[in-house]
């Protein structure tokens, strides 16, 4: 035993000096650190803290995993919530997690806690008929979470919440930015109809959602028991007398009042409090107050949206530091924000090579930083001018503007304004003569450009699948990544499926799908979408694509072989001959195991391949026939 300590030692340091200390004493210090951290060492000490990480499911009642997504590409994020809530032993009570993009797990997590009653979840993707499939799990759930969580709610799910929890008492929905295609008004009022059926609400906030004054009515009607709302950047609602008159009755309010000249992100903290002679009395506070005006949760949803580019689109080099300054790290103080980006913009327009050096690396920064300066240096007009600066002859000068653009394009109302600035073009540009850097960004912002049904369009009618392809051959790490990510986004549509074929990218995309790249999953995904018309399946059993796929079905990630395996069904049901080379390749195992284990959509694809795989059995050699009868009772 140690006779003396330092004034401080880190709980790490503190646990290796003291390995003997009796379980209750190594206990009290588990639950005073984080799950991921014990998941990563602190349980791993000794054996007696190995047994009480491992053991105590009290530990593991409260599962917090929040503010770790940056460690996503470097952890297996997804086997430690797996690990943690196995560890629960059923006792699960709150599960929070951030970047946990994996159904499996999700579906898991629905298994294994059936006394769930906190749900958090930050930045998910596409997993509304997830969600309805665990949520019914759930009937004891108090409070739930879905922030930055792209197209959730719709198809009714939030219908479904309200009837599978019935003790629901906190809903938080949370976008990372206001918009609206022209949706009907029916549109918007979706997921505000589906809130109205949890009837038990005390608290609720939507963050930028489009309800308007109809469904935000629905909910008051309905929810009888709502004592805070927030309805923040809902641009939406209209709160005219009628409508304030029904919030009476809600103790705290908190809501967005823009001025009619100013459409940008002032937020107004409203607290109704009972004066004393028991009316409701109203308290609008400035934006200066950090805690009153966007408080934690724009500050979350702002942090949130750059790791979640970060993790789709966006590799910036490590020298672009957040510069702390007043005019940045103040979020009420807008003004300073805009005089700033004038300020910039007119070094833009100037003809000096050192200002626009300058002016662009300050907005590209600045672009990085936050919600609210994308949508102030787009209101001042610098779209336009970055765009232009595309074609500078000085590399940092183009390099700064193609990455000013791709943290911009984070709001989604800004990816159509680029659009709209005619940047497809001088971004192919870039992708064909710009640096490594640039061309890494250039790839990645058409990328994110392309998230948007109308701009996948207008990006493959431009001429940019062929340099993408380009970069997929000759590009760095990152910039193959990202020019396989943009494929991804536009080989949805139909008519770039084709061009995609005509620039060779089937022969590359094979190549990547080497594990020593870690590129399979994107590989993949452009994969299983070119299987869908005749060219790419030629391409792909001609390049020895075939072999490849079943590999992943086999040993892939849960994405990767659900993938794999509609590429397989597409191949197979389109050519008897392409179905002999699957079979051939030994599909038949890894198919039965996937149709058994895997995602819910992998279980679907793989079960329907082998299905058809029954259906031509007559044909089929007997070691096959014999594989296919053994599955049916697997």
């Amino acid at each position: 035993m140690p006779t003396s300590s330092p004034s401080f030692v880190s709980a790490e340091e503190e646990m290796r000096n003291w390995a003997e200390l009796p379980p209750d004493a190594i206990s009290t210090i588990l639950q005073k650190l984080d799950h991921v951290d014990i998941l990563m060492g602190a349980g791993q000490v000794c054996r007696s803290w190995r047994g009480a990480a491992r053991d105590e499911p009290e530990l593991w009642r409260r599962i917090d995993m929040l503010g770790h997504a940056d460690l996503s590409p470097e952890l297996n994020l997804h086997g430690m919530a797996q690990a943690a809530v196995r560890r629960s032993a059923g006792r699960c009570e709150a599960f929070w997690g951030d970047y946990t993009d994996d159904h499996d797990f999700l579906l898991y997590l629905a298994d294994q806690a059936p006394s769930l009653k906190s749900l958090r979840l930050i930045s998910r993707y596409n997993f509304d008929k997830v969600l309805k499939e665990m949520i019914v799990k759930f009937p004891l759930l108090e409070e739930l979470e879905l922030s930055l969580c792209s197209d959730v709610g719709e198809s009714g799910v939030f219908g479904v919440v309200g009837k599978a929890c019935p003790q629901l008492k906190r809903f938080r929905l949370n976008k990372d930015v206001f918009y609206d295609f022209e949706a009907s008004d029916n549109d918007r009022d979706d997921e505000a109809m589906g809130i109205a059926t949890m009837h038990e609400l005390r608290s609720l906030q939507l963050f930028a959602n489009r309800l308007t004054n109809k469904g935000l009515t629905a909910i008051l009607h309905n929810c009888r028991h709502l004592e805070s709302l927030d309805i923040r950047h809902c641009f939406n609602v209209c709160m005219d007398n009628t409508l304030r008159a029904k919030c009476d009755r809600i103790s705290t309010l908190r809501l967005i009042l823009p001025r009619l000249s100013d459409v940008r992100m002032r937020g107004q903290f409203v607290r109704r409090q009972t004066s004393d002679r028991g009316f409701p009395r109203i308290i609008s506070s400035s934006s200066m107050d950090a805690q009153d005006d966007l408080s934690a949760i724009e500050n979350q949803v702002c942090k949130l949206s750059d790791v979640r580019m970060r993790g789709q689109f966006v590799r910036r080099q490590t020298s672009d530091r957040i510069i702390s300054s007043s005019s940045m790290d103040s979020r009420g103080d807008l003004s300073a924000i805009e005089n700033q980006v004038r300020k910039l913009i007119d070094d833009l327009r100037s003809d000096s090579i050192e200002g626009q050096r300058s002016a662009t690396s300050e907005i590209r920064l600045l672009a990085k930083h936050n919600m609210e300066n994308r949508i102030v240096i787009a209101d001042c007009g610098a779209i336009n001018l970055l765009v232009g600066l595309l074609h500078s002859p000085d590399a940092k000068i183009q390099e700064n503007a193609v990455t000013s653009l791709l943290n911009l394009s984070i709001s989604d109302n800004n990816k159509i304004a680029i659009v709209n600035a005619y940047a497809i073009d001088p971004l192919i540009h870039v992708l064909e003569t710009g640096n490594p850097e640039a061309k890494e960004n250039s790839a990645a912002t058409l990328s994110s450009l392309s998230v948007i049904k109308e701009n996948k369009v207008r990006v493959g009618r431009s001429g940019a699948v062929k340099p993408l392809v380009d970069l997929l051959v000759s590009g760095t790490p990152q910039g193959k990544r990202d020019a396989a990510i943009a494929l991804s986004y536009l080989s949805i549509i139909h008519e770039n499926k084709g061009h995609i074929v005509q620039a060779d990218a089937v022969k590359q995309l094979v190549k990547l799908m080497d594990p020593a790249l870690g590129m399979i999953d994107k590989a993949v995904a452009v994969l299983a979408n070119l299987a869908m018309i005749p060219e790419g399946r030629t391409a792909i059993g001609e390049t020895r694509g075939i072999p490849a796929l079943v590999e992943v079905v086999e040993l892939g990630s849960p994405r990767g072989k659900e993938n794999a395996a509609a590429a397989l069904l597409q191949l197979c049901t389109n050519s008897s001959r392409y179905c002999s080379v699957v079979l051939k390749e030994g599909a038949v195992p890894p198919l039965v195991t996937l149709s058994q284990s895997g995602t819910l959509r992998a279980r679907e694809t793989a079960q329907a391949l082998l299905s058809y795989f029954r259906s031509q059995r007559h044909g089929s050699s007997l070691s096959v026939s014999k594989w296919l009868t053994g599955a049916a009772y697997l």
